[in-house]
């Protein structure tokens, strides 16, 4: 507390500055919004004519967008302009938004193999409710649009499987459908009525689990997963699992490393699909030290190398750490739990503590879904996803399409979720006691 007040007496008039500061970005914000803001969406199509041009106007500024800002120049091999050419009549004659993203916007952006280049349609509700074929004229409550479909999707490494299971919650319609962690689907399909729980359907592809087969069932209407939890193992080595790289899973997950057991950590990120990488640099920082390397970014206008760093002074503020060191290193041994499920942030994560000598990677292939993506508003209040930088690791090796390899492989299994064991932690805590004979931190 005496270090707190001490730097509240010695900062007061660069803190009030800070807000002053913070003040003017605030006008400045309100003003964008009230007066320049984002564009008002295209109003509804009333005649054919109207239909075409409204088409082609969202056709176009997703075109435009990816064409100025998508970071591989060479479009991955892609003639860009010969897309144009050919899916513009296509999107003119669309009857409707649903036609229209369905059949032209997202298979265009499919055309670059890219995880994090996409199109999503303005209003989802009323685009998944035209998309339904039947309509329903009873009323009655109405559905949530995201689905718990019991299972993690995660990346299928299969030529013919589009998704792996990458994990599945015990009782849920998946695990009671069968479905066993490492199964990859070759397709599958939602009924979402307006009325009545939404089923899925799935087309499983052969393997050593069993033949190929059609899953489909009802969903359940169940709590998610919290963002985050830990727990300690009997060894005494603690568990620490959280699901993105945000706000509030930043602040809980450095304050848990500054209390960590000297016995060892294991971070679980088979559930985590990325987010902010200002907060990858700072839990890099805790657990390796400053400049350490990431890995490098790479635009249309170069490289640039990313590194470990400790949170800046706004980042201790949002992290609710003032009162703690500005620097810190968590230095007992690390394991890192990845799989199917891990995307992003979380695969350079893995990689970097990897590469520089500082965890034991335990569990399957990462979703190989690395890079940079900026959201461009489309005329419809759609949204559009560019990746306008990939990534290579600190070897050089590029994860997009590739992902990170365990140096341990292990894979939970169907039996085990039902008896309330976990394989892949029980193969951490193992790799764990090695890493305590080896690690020079621990």
């Amino acid at each position: 507390m005496a270090k707190l007040g001490g730097l509240a007496k010695g900062c007061g008039l660069f803190a009030a500055g800070v807000v002053a500061l913070i003040g003017l970005a605030l006008i400045a914000l309100l003003v964008w919004v009230h007066v320049g803001g984002p564009p008002t969406p295209l109003p509804p199509p009333k005649t054919a004519a109207e239909r075409t041009a409204r088409n082609l106007k969202i056709f176009d500024a997703a075109w435009s967008d990816i064409n100025r800002h998508y970071y591989d120049r060479t479009f991955h091999g892609q003639d860009w302009t010969a897309v144009r050419r050919e899916l513009r009549p296509k999107a003119a004659s669309a009857k409707s938004d649903a036609e229209l993203y369905i059949l032209v916007l997202m298979p265009m952006t499919a055309r670059l193999h890219d995880s994090h280049t996409s199109a999503d349609p303005g209003n989802k509700a009323s685009f998944w409710a035209t998309v339904r074929s039947a309509s329903v004229k009873e009323k009655c409550p109405p559905q949530p649009y995201k689905i718990d479909l019991g299972f993690w999707p995660g990346r299928s490494y299969d030529p013919k499987g589009v998704t792996a299971v990458a994990d599945v919650s015990k009782g849920s319609p998946a695990d009671r459908a069968g479905l066993e962690p490492g199964t990859n689907i070759g397709g599958w399909s939602f009924t979402n009525p307006a009325c009545g729980p939404s089923r899925v359907s799935l087309d499983i592809l052969p393997s050593a689990n069993g033949p190929e087969r059609h899953v489909s069932y009802l969903l359940d209407q169940e709590p998610a997963e919290t963002s985050h939890a830990a727990h300690i193992l009997a060894d005494g080595v603690e568990v620490l699992r959280f699901n993105s790289f945000d706000v509030e899973n930043g602040g809980w997950l450095l304050a848990k490393l500054k209390s960590a057991p000297p016995s060892g950590v294991i971070l679980d990120l088979r559930h985590n699909s990325g987010g902010s990488s200002s907060l990858l640099e700072v839990v890099a920082d805790y657990l390796e030290g400053p400049g350490r390397p990431l890995g490098t970014w790479i635009n249309a206008r170069g490289r640039q190398a990313q590194k470990s760093r400790p949170p800046d002074f706004f980042e201790r503020i949002i992290y609710h750490d003032l009162g703690g060191p500005s620097a810190f290193q968590y230095r007992g041994p690390i394991v890192v739990m990845i799989g199917a499920g891990s995307g992003s942030a979380a695969e350079v994560l893995a990689r970097s503590l990897h590469c520089n000598g500082r965890a034991v990677l335990v569990g399957e292939r990462t979703s190989g879904g690395v890079g940079v993506a900026h959201n461009y508003q489309l005329p419809d209040g759609g949204e559009l996803e560019v990746t306008i930088a990939d990534f290579v690791d600190p070897t050089g090796q590029r994860l997009e399409d590739r992902g990170v390899a365990p140096d341990i492989f292990a894979r939970q299994t169907l039996a085990a979720i039902r008896s309330d064991r976990d394989l892949v932690v029980e193969a951490a805590d193992k790799a764990m006691l090695r890493a305590r004979t080896v690690n020079p931190h621990s």
